[in-house]
Formats: C-alpha cells, structure tokens, sequence
C-alpha cells in the first residue's frame, strides 16, 4: 500500500503546476500550426478562498496527450528526424514568453515536452532554428511564436463608456452566447478562456478563438463589437456592474501588478443585491450566484485581483427584438419584506422597480439595471408595484400594478 501511494502521489505532482487563467499556444498562428496548437493544450482550475496565504499560487492541471511508441526496432530517433528539418544558427539574445506554454527537447511539433513557462517569462535564446524554433539555455526549444522582444499585457484600459455607444450596433447575439454557456458550464476544470471563445462562436463570433484570457480581452478591446471598461471589486469580494452592463458581456478578472486578465466569465445579470453572476469553466459557475473572489496573481508577484474588465458589446435592435408580450411581475413575501421577480428575458434592457404604499406614495423607485428580482424590506401595510422596463426603441413596457399586503 505505500508504495501504491507514492506511486499514485509521484504520478500526480508530474501532472501539476501552478498556474491561473492562463491558456496555451492554441492561438499561436506564426507558423505553429493546428497541431502546435493541441500540443500545448491543457486544462485549468481556478481556485477562490476567503483568505489565501500571500504566497499560495492557483493550481492548474496539465493532462498529458497520448504518447504511441513504435517498435524499438522500426523507431526512427528524434534527433535523426529534427536534423533532416532543420538547422540552426546561433544567437545571443533574451525574449519574453507571451502565452504559457511548454518548451520542447526537440525542435519538432511531435517532440516531447520538457518544461513550462509561464506568460511573459524571459528567456535566453542561444540558436534560431531554420523551421521556426528557438533554443534555450537548457538545449530545449519553444516555437518563436510563442516569444515577443517585450512582456505582453493588457492594452490600455478605458474607464469610462465611449459617448457614442447607445448608437453603435454589432451582430453579436447574446442569447445564443448565454444559451451555449448555460449548456457547458458545468464541464468545469477546463480552459477559460476558451470556453469565454465558444460563448462567443456561438453568439456569432467565431474569430476570436484563444485559450489566454489576456489575448481575448485585448483582442475583444481591438475589435469593433463594443468597449472595455475597468470595474473595481467590492471589499467582499463582490462586483457590482454598471447600469449599462448587459446579460452575455464577457467579464474578465484584471490583475494591475501583472497587467494580464487571470480569468475569463460571461456575465449572466445580477442577484437581488446588485452583485453580478457569470457562467465560467474554471472554478465552475452555474450563472445563478453571486461572485466572491480574493484571487492572488500568479508567478509570486503576490498582487491580488482587485478589479475586472467588463467588455460590453453594441446592442443590436435586429437582432435583440422586442417579446410581444407584456412583461410579468412575481411577489414572494415573507414577515420581513418582498421579494420582487420579474421576466424581462433581458431583452426588454433595463428595468426599473416602483413601490407605492396605500395611499399612492412612492416608498421606492430605483433603476435596477438588467437585475430580474430585488428584495426590498417593508413595514407592514398595503402596497402596489410594478416594474418600468426600457425597449430598444426609446420606448418603455410596464408590468400591470401588483397589489400585495404585508
């Protein structure tokens, strides 16, 4: 038995390193290939807790691809293979790691894996290889791809809505998006940011597809479906979004001493207290609860993430049109108060909740954003509600006047 158990120990530190949000060389194009792309293939786990030690790193699983190995006397080496590829002439210069990745001990996309390096890790490059690779200083190789001469980051971060982004429009449906990740939420320790890129496929932008959170949230900022903007995290953890976040946004959790996007979600509207709910793989996310996080950055740098980047995309009337319908008002009340549900399927866009007493007087009125429910404690009496919702026309939709008593 405790042989077993080492064993079974020993299998699984060779399958673990640390890591956060980060995704691997499925967008590396410079040559690499399809099949450079699943080489690098990995899956990952974001952990949360309340009170993370300084130093504590996120883990992030690495599962191995299948090895086949040919007879001992039909196997051609794989030095004998690299050296009819390429050849190599030699340098002396450093570059920076710009997506998480491993290296290899051959320079060939079928070699095997020999170590992982992390976004934005420098490097010294000893030799340029004729087909593409770059050797290290330990004799392995990384695809120059996957180096830049600068640390990668985050492009600069708007803080604020351009003026303009009422009237701009995209053909971004975020219905299907959020029908995709209500669907495969659940899959869990897997890519985050590739599971942000199917959300996106889905709503009809396919381009865009990276397993790096960072290369998603820049190239979302670079493209023409919307705008970034930076969002401080509440002292519990929570996020409130503003009022013109919308269901299907991408939300991306921002660590300002890396300056790189750790975690990718798709924004599924807010709960009763305002704080925003994502569907997401790692650290799984149904879309139905609030979001905490005390996140520590990775590579020791021991930062925290204390704000996301909410990437709100241009509305499209064509495409988010109008229920025919009325929309509905629900009360659930207790001894304390009433718990407010309406059904705007988000299409309607925001809502607000108005509370009158007996005698007519507003005794709350507040614009509730895309949030769908609000718990308003009351004294006891008498009361109507209803609930104001803004279409995509300048018009407006009213749930009928619900009358309850408390």
């Amino acid at each position: 038995m405790k042989k077993s158990s080492a064993l079974i120990f020993t299998i699984s530190l060779v399958f673990s390193v640390t890591g956060c949000g980060y995704a691997h060389a499925d967008n590396a194009d410079s040559g690499a290939g399809e099949s450079i792309a699943a080489l690098y293939e990995e899956s990952t786990v974001i952990t949360e807790e309340s009170t993370p030690a300084a130093d504590s790193k996120p883990v992030e699983s690495i599962t191995a691809l299948p090895v086949t190995t040919a007879p001992p006397e039909t196997a051609p080496s794989q030095s004998s293979k690299a050296e009819d590829i390429y050849s190599e002439t030699e340098c002396d210069e450093y570059m920076y790691v710009n997506i998480a990745c491993w290296s290899l001990y051959e320079a060939d996309e079928d070699a095997m894996w020999s170590d992982y390096y992390w976004m934005n890790q420098k490097v010294h490059i000893c030799a340029k290889t004729s087909n593409g690779y770059c050797r290290l200083d330990d004799g392995c190789y990384l695809h120059s791809s996957l180096l830049e001469d600068k640390p990668y980051g985050a492009v600069p971060l708007p803080q604020s809505p351009p003026e303009d982004f009422k009237t701009k429009t995209s053909y971004y449906d975020p219905r299907k998006a959020l029908e995709y990740a209500s669907e495969n939420w659940w899959y869990g320790a897997s890519m985050c940011a590739e599971f942000g890129s199917q959300c996106l496929k889905a709503g009809g932008v396919p381009q865009l597809y990276t397993t790096s959170a960072t290369h998603l949230m820049n190239d979302l900022i670079s493209s023409d479906l919307g705008f970034a903007v930076e969002i401080p995290r509440n002292e519990d953890g929570s996020v409130t979004l503003p009022d013109y976040a919308f269901p299907g946004d991408i939300v991306f959790y921002y660590c300002k001493t890396e300056n790189l996007a750790m975690h990718t979600t798709i924004y599924n509207g807010d709960d009763k207290n305002g704080h925003m709910k994502v569907y997401a793989h790692n650290d799984a996310a149904d879309g139905q609860e609030p979001i905490y996080f005390y996140k520590h950055c990775v590579q020791g740098c021991k930062g925290t993430i204390d704000s996301v980047v909410m990437f709100c995309f241009y509305r499209n009337p064509e495409i988010l049109k109008q229920p025919d319908s009325r929309p509905t008002l629900n009360i659930t009340l207790d001894e304390n108060g009433a718990l407010f549900g309406w059904e705007p399927d988000f299409l309607y866009g925001e809502a607000t909740l108005v509370v009158k007493d007996s005698s007519g007087k507003e005794v709350f009125h507040k614009s509730m954003g895309t949030e769908s429910s609000h718990y308003l404690p009351l004294d006891k009496g008498e009361y109507k509600a209803y609930v104001i919702f803004e279409l995509g026309n300048d018009s407006t939709a009213q749930t009928a006047l619900t009358p309850f008593k408390l």
